[in-house]
């Protein structure tokens, strides 16, 4: 049998608890994936889903309240426009949750494991770990969950609570507003919004490559690790920043990256530089140079491409954690940074391993007065 959070997790987790006169019923995916429902009578209650494979491994827990039938075997609509469907591991897959869910990750091939608790109706997380060092089986998960709940207090309890019951909210931003980011327990980080892509883009002020999706912002982060949640914009601007970036706007505009005010932008950011030729199929041939709002596109010529440093990952979470702030403080570079996303900024043309090749491309555009912002 696999591991699942037992009571005493779920309550420090937020989770409606499970309770004795609920029925276990498991269904297959596929070879690597499976369900384990949990029914109140014919009401699918709760979903833990795993994934488990050479590359992969992940569990998520999430409460859910879907009404079934035929012997638990048909899931029933939501509203009258619905439509019945066989419960299946694909159908089981988009049952949606509410409320306080629990997801722990981890990629053998990448190194890397993260675990979150988060809830679907606010679109907020309450905690991440995005550093956990030994995560390559269930027993250890386990463990992890364990730890958790041991260092937890009456006061930790309390505050998922209250978390669990929040509404959803959307907040109003803007470029130029800051915000304080939690980490891990009782630490903050702050960053501050340069500029609104999305926004840009659709009144048409912002001609931008649009090779992004959703409603990208770029953003950046200070050297800042921190239990205070009343750092000061004044002290803000006196701290190193971290490469800017793009990410979604769900983090902010759902209130979980909390705005703390508002300050006037430099006249010159470091934005994010992304330098290549487009995709073809979608009209002529080009060779686009994107720094934030500076866009230069002339027509594709092989000679006249310097090299592809497209850079256009984007996701909702900061780049940094815990680990990277405080050895770039210790440091005070962004170095550490730059190490530790080795392989992901092969393609970015600030990493500083792509010096002279920004160089050559600055000064092929005549932007050479840019160089000063990307000194590492």
């Amino acid at each position: 049998m696999y591991f699942y959070l037992n009571n005493e997790h779920r309550k420090y987790m937020g989770l409606k608890l499970l309770n004795d006169n609920y029925d276990l019923v498991k269904i297959k995916k596929n070879d690597n994936e499976e369900f384990y429902l949990f029914f109140d009578q014919d009401t699918i209650v709760k979903i833990i889903h795993y994934y488990i494979s050479s590359g992969f491994l992940s569990m998520i827990e999430r409460d859910v309240h879907y009404e079934t039938t035929h012997n638990r075997t048909v899931v029933l609509p939501k509203t009258s426009k619905g439509r019945q469907r066989k419960l299946t591991g694909s159908v089981v897959d988009l049952l949606n949750g509410f409320g306080n869910y629990f997801s722990i990750y981890r990629s053998f091939e990448e190194k890397y494991a993260y675990a979150i608790i988060g809830n679907y109706t606010t679109q907020k997380s309450f905690y991440e770990d995005h550093y956990i060092e030994n995560c390559n089986t269930l027993d250890d998960i386990k463990e992890w969950c364990d730890h958790y709940v041991g260092s937890s207090t009456e006061l930790d309890l309390k505050e998922v609570e209250e978390f669990s019951r929040e509404k959803r909210k959307h907040v109003k931003y803007q470029e130029g507003d800051y915000f304080r980011v939690k980490l891990g327990r009782k630490k903050y980080t702050y960053g501050r919004i340069l500029l609104d892509v999305y926004k840009g883009q659709k009144n048409h002020s912002l001609s931008y490559w649009d090779i992004l999706f959703g409603r990208p912002l770029i953003i950046e982060m200070f050297h800042i690790l921190t239990d205070r949640k009343d750092v000061t914009i004044e002290e803000l601007k006196k701290c190193k920043a971290f490469p800017s970036q793009h990410i979604l706007h769900n983090n902010i505009y759902y209130g979980d990256y909390e705005i703390i005010g508002h300050g006037s932008l430099p006249e010159k950011i470091a934005y994010p530089i992304m330098y290549g030729k487009s995709i073809s199929g979608l009209g002529p041939n080009k060779i686009i140079f994107q720094c934030g709002k500076i866009h230069i596109e002339i027509p594709y010529e092989k000679e006249k491409l310097l090299g592809d440093y497209r850079k256009s990952e984007i996701g909702f979470n900061i780049l940094t954690n815990e680990k990277i702030i405080e050895q770039c403080l210790k440091d005070n570079s962004n170095l550490p940074y730059w190490e530790y996303y080795k392989l992901a900024s092969k393609d970015d043309l600030r990493c500083p391993s792509n010096r002279k090749m920004l160089i050559q491309i600055l000064n092929y555009y005549h932007l050479d007065y840019l160089l000063e912002l990307y000194d590492m």
